[in-house]
């Protein structure tokens, strides 16, 4: 196995902006949970934040990203398409960044392009890594979405 899955039974937590995850073993599970004012945002206050981040990023002479009001909320931020941090992982993963719930096999799919999430063979892994993440998510502070 590569180093990166030499863990054993070891729970690695992650946590970036509005997502965690929790990788053990083969396994890679990830979760993004915007807070209920992000999701509740009405078109006109995303398209508001949207013009407020491009404007940032044309005064830091940063690439404009191709994001319309109705984009899917960044991972790191929220604001629709992303922040700039984001963009490569997007360009690489179209089709399962934004997903809501993603499960990897790390070893079968070391560059986590398919999402099992939704693959009825992976059932039990996927409870499994969703209780993990809940279980290191009652040991940090904070909340998280309908984990929390």
């Amino acid at each position: 196995l590569p180093n990166e899955l030499m863990w054993g039974e070891r729970v690695v937590y992650l946590e970036m902006g509005y997502s965690r995850g929790v990788v053990k073993g083969r396994y890679k599970y990830f979760s993004i949970r915007h807070p209920r004012w992000a999701q509740e945002m009405s078109l006109e206050e995303r398209r508001k934040k949207l013009e407020e981040m491009q404007h940032t990023r044309g005064n830091m002479i940063a690439s404009r990203v191709h994001a319309t009001a109705d984009s899917p909320l960044g991972v790191s931020c929220a604001v629709p398409g992303g922040c700039d941090a984001e963009h490569g992982a997007q360009d690489k993963h179209k089709g399962t960044f934004f997903d809501r719930d993603q499960l990897y096999d790390l070893l079968e799919d070391p560059g986590e392009m398919k999402n099992l999430v939704d693959d009825e063979a992976y059932g039990s892994v996927l409870r499994e890594m969703r209780q993990l993440l809940r279980e290191r998510l009652e040991t940090v502070p904070g909340t998280f979405g309908d984990y929390l």
